[in-house]
């Protein structure tokens, strides 16, 4: 027997619903959402960082990933960037399993410096229909992959 969907919630004005959905992040959100992640970078680079800024750069990343899906700077140039500041995080994730350091090598930095680049490109130019679709895709792929249904390719920091 199939689960009873969830009804979708249904909105008194749906086209002022749509008009919101599809201005472009406020100013004031994206620049805090750049400056959460850069002062994450910022305490890593600095080796005052730890587990929480990681965690917090690898939401960044994954919502940029999941932003490039959606066409925004999904050239392959600018998805390479992100892979890489993603695998570069993954490094930094097992080394502190192996050695408990949070220090970062100087091309992690580089490669998470050109992500975050990336990734503030997008913020500027996506709606916020864009960025609450591509949080939500996040949010219910790291739900999937805790409780082990992801792909071969997913990379899961428990």
């Amino acid at each position: 027997m199939k689960k009873p969907r969830k009804p979708k919630p249904i909105h008194l004005n749906a086209v002022e619903r749509a008009i919101e959905m599809a201005q472009k992040l406020p100013r004031r959100d994206q620049l805090s959402l750049k400056a959460f992640a850069m002062d994450s970078l910022e305490r890593l680079r600095k080796g005052t960082g730890g587990e929480f800024d990681v965690r917090k750069l690898v939401d960044a990343l994954n919502v940029g990933e999941e932003l490039a899906v959606l066409g925004i700077c999904s050239d392959a140039n600018s998805r390479t960037m992100i892979q890489n500041g993603q695998d570069a995080l993954m490094r930094l994730f097992l080394r502190h399993k192996e050695r408990s350091s949070w220090t970062m090598k100087s091309d992690e930095m580089s490669a998470l410096n050109e992500a975050l680049f990336i990734h503030g490109v997008q913020l500027e130019y996506c709606s916020m229909g864009e960025f609450f679709r591509a949080q939500k895709t996040v949010k219910n792929k790291a739900r999937q992959a805790l409780a082990g249904n992801h792909s071969e390719h997913t990379k899961v920091l428990a």
